[in-house]
C-alpha cells in the first residue's frame, strides 16, 4: 500500500455512503421546515487530526451520530477551515471513496478553499455515519499545529445544539507509529441469529505512521443482548460474551501496512438474544486497538449516554502519534431484515482461442429476506486476462488487480440481475490449456446471514473445445479498448468477484469515470 494511497484502504470497510441530503451549503433558515413532532439529536465528532511527520497523508474522519428519538433526513456538515498558513498544508474530501462533499471559496481568499460541504442520507435514531473522509496532506511542514477548523452538522430538526460543532486543530507530530482503526457505521442481526460479518469489509486496521508496529490488541464491546461466538484461540471472551479481546503480539505491521485481524480473512460470528426486542437499536458497540506501551485510556460517555469511546491521550505517553481513531463506533440494530446477496457465473466453460475477447455474464440474486439497494461489485481478473469492458461503471483503484463497480439498483428478495463483464483471454500460465478464470466471490455486506453461498468457481476458458464444454459469448469486430489496459494487466493467480450490499440510504456515488 502507497502512502498516497492509504485513504482508498478504508472503501472496504466504512463503505463510504453518500444521499441526496440537503445542498452542502443551504442555509437552514432556506430549508423546508421539519414536522414539529419529528426529532432528532444529531452531533458529530472529528478523529484523527494527527499526522505523523514520516507517514504520509493521513485520513480524517468525520463521524455523525443520531441520538433520536426520530429518522432525520436532508441533513448536513459543514468543515470550516479557519487557519491553515503553510501552503503545504490542505484538508479536501476523498471523491475515490464517493463522499458527495463540495468545496466552496472564500470571498476575501479566493482560491484557497476554506470550506467544505457534505450531504448526508437517512439517519435513523441510534445511527452512527463514518462516511465522511477528509484527507490532511502536510508537505513540507514543519511538527507541531498545522491549522484549526470547526465542523457542524445541520439539520431543521435537531432539539439540542449544543453538541452539533466539533472544533478541530490539524497537527503534524513527530516520527513514530499511527495505528488507526475503521469499521462500519451500523450491522443488523434479528433476534435469535447470527450474523457473520466478514473481517475484511467489517474492521480494518492499518498502521498510518511512519515506523513499524510491534504488535497490538484488538479488543470489542457489543450492547445488551448481543455477543460473541468464541471461535478464535489469540482472543479471550467474557462471561456474558459481550466484550472480546484479541492478542496480536506477534503481528508485525510495518508503516502504511494493513492487518489481517482474524485467520484468512475469516468472519466475526455476533448472536443476538431472541428475547432482543426486534425492530429497534439495540445500542452502539466498540472496537479499538493499543500499540505495546499504549496508556490506559480513560472512557468517556458518549452523545445519548452508554457508549464508551476512548479519550484522546498524549501521543508521547502512548507511543502512537495520533490516537485519535484508535476507535470506532457501530449502531448495532435488529430491524431490517438483512439480505442474502449471492452470485453465479451463467456461462461455467467457455470455449475460445488464445486472445480472444469474451462476454461474461454474472448474475447476483438476492435470497432475501430484505431488499438490498446500491450494491457494490469488485472483479479480479487472472491468468494474464483484460478486462475491457463492463455493464456497469467501474473503477481501478490504482495500486490493485481489483476493478470496483457500484451498481445502483433495488433488488428485493428473490429477484436477480446479470452484469456483464467483457474480458480477453491470453494463454493460462505455461501455456497449459484448460485453465481456469478465477473464482468469484461475494460478501453481502456485513450483514450477509448466509455465507456459504458467497463463492463459487469462475469460468473454466478451453482452447477450441478441449474441454468437452461449450459456452462463451464471443466478441467480434473491433477490439473494446480501455485506455491504459496493457498497464492493467491482470496476472493474479487468483481471481473473483466481490459484491458488498449496502443500504439505499448509504449507497456510494456511481463512478465518475465509467469505461
Amino acid at each position: 500500500m502507497t502512502r498516497g494511497s492509504r485513504v482508498l484502504a478504508m472503501a472496504g470497510a466504512l463503505m463510504v455512503a453518500v444521499g441526496a441530503g440537503a445542498p452542502a451549503f443551504a442555509d437552514p433558515s432556506t430549508e423546508p421546515s421539519a414536522p414539529a413532532e419529528v426529532s432528532a439529536d444529531l452531533s458529530v465528532e472529528v478523529a484523527a487530526t494527527e499526522a505523523s511527520i514520516d507517514g504520509g497523508t493521513k485520513p480524517v474522519r468525520v463521524t455523525v451520530r443520531n441520538d433520536g428519538p426520530d429518522t432525520v433526513s436532508g441533513a448536513w456538515v459543514e468543515v470550516v477551515i479557519d487557519d491553515h498558513p503553510d501552503p503545504g498544508v490542505s484538508l479536501d474530501p476523498v471523491p475515490e471513496l464517493g463522499s458527495r462533499c463540495e468545496i466552496a471559496e472564500r470571498a476575501d481568499d479566493p482560491g484557497n478553499p476554506r470550506t467544505i460541504g457534505c450531504a448526508l442520507g437517512e439517519l435513523r435514531a441510534g445511527a452512527v455515519n463514518h462516511d465522511i473522509v477528509l484527507e490532511f496532506r502536510h508537505e513540507g511542514v514543519a511538527v507541531g499545529e498545522a491549522g484549526t477548523g470547526t465542523a457542524t452538522v445541520r439539520s431543521p430538526s435537531d432539539p439540542n445544539p449544543a453538541n452539533d460543532s466539533d472544533p478541530f486543530t490539524l497537527t503534524v507530530t513527530g516520527p513514530g507509529v499511527d495505528l488507526a482503526i475503521r469499521g462500519p457505521g451500523e450491522v443488523t442481526v434479528a433476534p435469535g441469529t447470527t450474523g457473520a460479518f466478514s473481517g475484511e469489509d467489517f474492521l480494518v486496521v492499518t498502521n498510518e505512521g511512519g515506523a513499524a508496529v510491534d504488535g497490538f490488541t484488538l479488543s470489542l464491546t457489543l450492547p445488551r443482548y448481543a455477543s460473541f461466538v468464541p471461535e478464535y484461540e489469540n482472543c479471550s471472551y467474557t462471561s456474558d460474551g459481550r466484550g472480546m479481546t484479541c492478542d496480536h503480539s506477534g503481528t508485525d505491521l510495518p508503516a502504511d501496512a494493513r492487518a489481517t485481524l482474524f485467520p484468512g480473512g475469516a468472519p466475526l460470528h455476533v448472536k443476538v438474544a431472541s428475547d432482543a426486542p426486534g425492530d429497534v437499536g439495540l445500542g452502539r458497540a466498540e472496537a479499538s486497538v493499543a500499540s505495546p506501551g499504549a496508556h490506559a485510556r480513560k472512557g468517556k460517555t458518549g452523545h445519548g449516554g452508554g457508549v464508551v469511546r476512548p479519550s484522546i491521550v498524549d501521543a508521547s505517553a502512548s507511543g502512537d502519534q495520533g490516537p485519535g481513531d484508535n476507535s470506532v463506533d457501530f449502531a448495532v440494530f435488529t430491524g431490517g431484515d438483512p439480505a442474502d446477496l449471492a452470485v453465479t457465473v451463467v456461462e461455467p466453460v467457455i470455449d475460445g482461442t488464445d486472445g480472444e475477447t469474451f462476454e461474461i455474464p454474472v448474475t447476483v440474486e438476492n435470497k432475501g429476506p430484505g431488499a438490498v439497494g446500491a450494491f457494490t461489485v469488485t472483479m479480479t481478473s487472472s491468468h494474464e486476462s483484460y478486462l475491457e469492458k463492463s455493464s456497469v461503471p467501474c473503477r481501478n483503484t490504482g495500486d490493485t488487480n481489483d476493478f470496483i463497480c457500484d451498481v445502483d439498483e433495488v433488488l428485493a428478495a428473490g429477484e436477480k440481475t446479470t452484469l456483464t463483464f467483457t474480458l480477453t483471454y491470453g494463454k493460462s500460465p505455461g501455456g497449459s490449456w484448460p485453465g481456469r478464470m478465477g473464482d468469484v466471490a461475494v460478501s453481502g455486506g456485513p450483514s450477509d446471514p448466509d455465507l456459504s453461498n458467497n463463492t463459487v468457481d469462475g469460468p473454466l476458458y478451453s482452447l477450441n473445445g478441449s474441454t468437452g464444454g461449450g459456452g462463451g459469448l464471443p466478441v467480434t469486430g473491433a477490439s473494446l479498448g480501455l485506455a491504459g489496459v496493457a498497464a492493467l494487466a491482470l496476472l493474479a493467480t487468483g481471481g473473483g468477484l466481490v459484491l458488498l450490499a449496502r443500504r439505499r440510504e448509504a449507497s456510494r456515488a456511481a463512478a465518475t469515470d465509467p469505461f
